[in-house]
């Protein structure tokens, strides 16, 4: 709790809602060893997700994904269905896993190097409107208290940003 606690001092006084996300994103990446952590916000309008932080580096062998545009269901449409009703979705193996084993779905997977994954969404006025995933190239458990801590990144990572746009706007 001491690294979450940290990181909200880091995220108190940051004005930009992405650097708040890439500044999280990173801590993650670091503290738990994978291969990316990523913050994406849903535009509602066109159904998509939109990357707006990811650790994720060439340094790692992973292509960065911030900026881009995705389709959830791309990614299978069990596993969006739990995203969208606010369910954490943690998959060791999304080879092994009934929400992420359909072959275009895996081939998805395949094309961001993504083993193993957790997303954390956040929901907001009863809809799916954030959320936060951590991703690895080999498979990975992902223990209660790993999920818990990340779920908590997810809602600084929130409020932080919220508080960000309300002092842009001013």
């Amino acid at each position: 709790r001491g690294a979450l606690l940290d990181l909200g001092q880091k995220l108190r006084d940051e004005a930009d809602p992405i650097v708040i996300a890439q500044t999280a994103a990173r801590m993650l990446t670091e503290q738990f060893g994978v291969a990316r952590a990523g913050y994406a916000e849903m535009d509602l309008v066109n159904d998509l997700a939109d990357i707006v932080a990811d650790d994720g580096g060439t340094d790692r062998g992973v292509a960065p994904l911030s900026g881009q545009r995705i389709h959830l269901e791309d990614f299978g449409p069990l596993m969006s269905a739990d995203m969208r009703a606010g369910r954490v979705v943690a998959v060791g193996d999304v080879a092994l896993d009934d929400r992420t084993n359909a072959t275009d779905a895996l081939e998805a997977y395949a094309a961001l190097g993504v083993r193993a994954f957790m997303t954390i969404s956040l929901i907001k006025a009863g809809r799916l409107s954030a959320y936060l995933f951590l991703a690895h190239d080999e498979p990975r458990a992902f223990s209660s208290d790993e999920i818990a801590f990340v779920a908590d990144v997810a809602e600084l990572i929130w409020i932080s940003s919220e508080r960000a746009r309300s002092d842009l706007a001013l």
